[in-house]
């Protein structure tokens, strides 16, 4: 891949929608997921990393968001607990909607296997453009899928039991 001046502004410029997105999709909060993309930003910026290409660069800029929105969520529960221990309050602060639901399931599932469900549900990419982006096979991706695929479902039947 071309060397950029700055890794960090050329991430922005070519992904930055993206990447707003799909941490939106990750905190269901806005403003979060803003600070989300911006330390992800600056540490590529503080820490510049040499991509193979810009889907190398991408699939670098989507892990490094769902892990940091991962970090996120723990915060958030534990807040609610604390809350709720300090108000003798039982509540369910799980106030989402079905869909925020599927995608905290599909982010509560293995790395590789959320991943892949995210890119081909979420974004639309295909099996092949996911392999790329990801450095893999398509057959590895395709495993991936499945197997998210099938664990997802036995994570909903197991909610709906």
């Amino acid at each position: 891949m071309q060397h950029h001046e700055n890794e960090a502004l050329y991430a922005f410029r070519a992904f930055g929608d993206t990447a707003l997105r799909f941490a939106v999709c990750c905190t269901q909060n806005r403003a979060e997921a803003e600070d989300i993309v911006q330390d992800v930003l600056l540490m590529l910026h503080t820490a510049p990393r040499q991509f193979e290409s810009d889907e190398h660069m991408k699939a670098w800029l989507l892990r490094a968001i769902r892990d940091r929105a991962k970090n996120y969520h723990l915060r958030c529960r534990r807040k609610a607990a604390a809350e709720s221990a300090e108000t003798g309050a039982t509540a369910d602060w799980h106030d989402f909607t079905e869909d925020y639901a599927l995608r905290e399931l599909v982010f509560s599932l293995p790395a590789k296997q959320s991943t892949v469900l995210y890119l081909y549900y979420y974004e639309g990419y295909r099996t092949a453009e996911i392999a790329a982006m990801l450095g893999e096979k398509e057959n590895t991706v395709r495993t991936w899928l499945k197997r998210g695929r099938k664990r997802l479902q036995l994570e909903l039947e197991n909610t709906t039991d």
